[in-house]
Order: structure tokens, then C-alpha cells, then sequence
């Protein structure tokens, strides 16, 4: 088989024993590869464009992409996933004895959720992503720190090779193959297109099989797409307010206003919702994925296991009677600041502590994967006002 490659075609491989790095500069005019089965795959490179874009050419790993066939199961006798894992042998879980004494035992449970979010096919948005691609410069302007697009930053680069992925996966189902970490989170495999990723990956994700919403089905939607947009803390109200606010703002949302989308806060998947409502409305099915956050699920779950009444309302495991969401981090800064006021009353050698820019962001993370005081400190630090707070004498 040969292959011939021009500008701007992107090559994905991958072996069944695993895939193998090749730096450019070792490529001829043609390279000859073979595989386990002796067949031989010659590509022919176009060796003045390869020169000419040196600079520009990234490597994707196959397990960075969705899979095109249904990941194998796991079990207690057999290791699942990619399919070339069943000569390797990977773990199901990561970080298992790194910096830690874990032990897991009783996977049965772990093996049905692996074996079942990665079952679910999935399809790229093709209607999100021609509009991305029609609308690319009005929808990304302003939409990073920079107005260079051509600056090499990881985030600029990572949503530009997802656009790519999605061009290449359109029309084509596609599954997520999962795997867990240590404290039994789960995760997808695939970078680029994934319901864990960026605004614009997340955008460009469809279910394979969509449903004719019920009622129950259309209050959820029109709740995401609230959230999405979060106008004035939308995401914290009751319900019954962020339907109406869909209801409210409908026609601008059944004409994909851009002007509209471009004021939401996660201005790609309410995109998705836009299109996601229109057929809705035209009574065709909806293939959105719609996800609702957990609040801080980690003291979620210790408010359940101590009982803890107080907690849990906190958190929104019980109902606080004013169906309203409790948002715990931006509740806690209170109480951090004013224990920060009393360590400065009693060491007045650190009094620039008083000074410190401490936000809901510089909160949620810890709290979020109860992380310890240096991890604490960090999130703090990220700020470089605070650096120069502390510099300072």
C-alpha cells in the first residue's frame, strides 16, 4: 500500500503491539514500515512541504484519539481497553503505589462503570462544527489572552488540533475508552474529543443515538443551557428560574445570535445547546450530552458518611427549603479570611497575609480534592499580585 501526503493532511497510526516515534529527520522521500503480519505500508512523503513546515508538524498519539470500534471489556481475567492491551497488559488504574500505600480489592463494580461509559458511541457535533468553522474569526476573537493565534501556547494549540480530530472523525461513530485513577475518578483516554476537555471539545461531542426529549428531558436541557451561559451567577438560582430565562432569551437562542453566544461564559458548548434546542423545537431528536456538576462530591460524600446535616446542606446532598443552590467555596472565604485576620493579630510579622488576593478560585481547588496546605499555598500563589505580597517586607 502506498500513501501519498500533502500540505495540511494529517497521518494518524497506530500498531497493534503499540506505536513507534519516528523523528522527521530520519524520513526519506519513502518509508517502509511493516507490521506484525509482514505486510508491508509504504508512505511517501512530500519532503519540501515536510521542510518547509518543520516547525508546524505535531505527533498524536493513537491513545490521545477515540477509538473506532468498542473497547474491550475489563475483568478480574481479562485487561480491557485498547485492543492492543491485550498483549501489554496496562492498568486499569493509575497511581496505585505512586506516593501512596493504596490498596483496591472489590473491582466489580469499577469494571461495570469502565465497561459501560466506554460502550457509549458517540459522534462529532458536524453542526457545531461547521458553524465553528464558518464563524472561526468573529467566535475566537477575544476569546484567548492573546491576539496572535499563531503564537505557540497549549491551550491555542490543543483547541486548533481538536478542530482537526473533529474534521477527521466527522460522519464516523466513535467510542471513549475510560480508565480510572487511584482515588476511582474516571477518565477518557482521548485528549482532543472528550467530554472532560476543553469548551470547544465538548462542543463537538454528540451521543451516536439521540432521544425525543420528554418533559422531565426538556427542563434538564434548558438548565444546561442556563448554566453554559451563567448570566448574573445564573448556574446558582433555582431551576424554575433558569428555564425561564431560557424561555425568555428563546428567540435569540433559535437564531444562534452571535452576539448572544459570544456573552455566554462557556461560549462553544452553549453553541451546542443553541443548535440543540432549535431541534428540539422542530420536534427532531437531541443528541446533546448534558452534564450537571456535583457540588464539591468528595464532601459530599463525607457529609453523607458522618451524617453530617449541617455539611450536607452546604454541599446540596439535602435541600436547603429555598431551592437555591449553596455554592460552599465562595462560603468559605469568609471564614478563611477572618482566620487569616486573627494569625495576623497574633504575628504581626506577617501582616502582608492581610493583603492577599484570595478568590473563589484560590478556594474551590483545594477544597475540591482536599488537598493539603502546600497545595493550598500554590493555588494561592498563582496569582502574582500575592507573589509581591509576600516579597515585600
Amino acid at each position: 500500500m502506498i500513501s501519498s501526503f500533502e500540505e495540511n493532511d494529517i497521518i494518524f497510526s497506530g500498531w497493534k503491539s503499540g506505536s513507534r516515534n519516528i523523528k522527521i529527520s530520519e524520513f526519506d522521500e519513502e518509508v517502509e514500515l511493516k507490521s506484525e503480519d509482514s505486510k508491508e505500508n509504504i508512505i511517501k512523503f512530500n519532503t519540501t512541504i515536510i521542510d518547509e513546515n518543520i516547525n508546524k508538524i505535531s505527533h498524536i498519539l493513537p491513545n490521545n484519539l477515540p477509538m473506532l470500534c468498542r473497547p474491550n471489556e475489563w475483568s478480574d481475567n481479562e485487561s480491557g481497553g485498547y485492543l492492543n492491551n491485550e498483549y501489554l497488559e496496562n492498568s486499569l488504574i493509575t497511581g496505585v503505589g505512586i506516593n501512596n500505600s493504596h490498596e483496591i480489592k472489590n473491582l466489580n463494580n469499577l469494571y461495570k462503570a469502565i465497561n459501560y461509559t466506554s460502550s457509549i458511541k458517540f459522534s462529532v457535533n458536524s453542526e457545531a462544527l461547521d458553524f465553528i468553522l464558518k464563524n472561526k474569526d468573529i467566535l475566537f476573537k477575544d476569546y484567548y489572552d492573546t491576539t496572535d493565534l499563531s503564537e505557540i501556547k497549549d491551550y491555542i494549540l490543543r483547541d486548533t488540533v481538536t478542530l482537526e480530530v473533529a474534521k477527521t472523525y466527522r460522519n464516523i461513530p466513535f467510542y471513549l475508552n475510560t480508565y480510572a485513577d487511584w482515588r476511582l475518578r474516571i477518565y477518557t483516554h482521548s485528549f482532543y474529543l472528550s467530554y472532560q476537555s476543553s469548551d470547544i471539545s465538548l462542543s463537538l461531542i454528540n451521543f451516536y443515538e439521540g432521544e425525543t426529549l420528554d418533559e422531565i428531558g426538556i427542563n434538564y436541557l434548558c438548565i444546561y443551557g442556563a448554566n453554559l451561559y451563567d448570566e448574573n451567577n445564573m448556574s446558582k438560582e433555582p431551576y424554575g428560574k433558569r428555564i425561564k430565562w431560557v424561555l425568555d432569551n428563546e428567540d435569540k437562542i433559535l437564531d444562534l445570535d452571535i452576539d448572544f453566544i459570544l456573552k455566554a461564559d462557556s461560549r462553544f458548548t452553549f453553541l451546542a445547546f443553541c443548535l440543540a434546542y432549535r431541534n428540539y423545537k422542530n420536534n427532531e431528536k437531541v443528541y446533546l450530552p448534558i452534564s450537571l456538576d456535583a457540588t464539591s462530591s468528595a464532601l459530599q460524600f463525607f457529609s453523607a458518611l458522618l451524617l453530617d446535616e449541617e455539611l450536607a446542606k452546604a454541599v446540596n446532598v439535602i435541600s436547603n427549603k429555598v431551592d437555591k443552590v449553596n455554592d460552599i467555596y465562595t462560603e468559605m472565604l469568609e471564614p478563611i479570611n477572618e482566620n487569616i485576620e486573627n494569625f495576623v493579630k497574633d504575628n504581626p510579622e506577617f501582616k502582608n497575609l492581610n493583603k492577599l488576593n484570595l478568590t473563589r478560585k484560590n478556594v474551590k481547588t483545594p477544597l475540591l480534592y482536599l488537598k493539603r496546605l502546600s497545595h493550598i499555598l500554590l493555588q494561592i500563589m498563582e496569582d502574582p499580585y500575592n507573589w509581591l505580597l509576600l516579597l515585600k517586607k
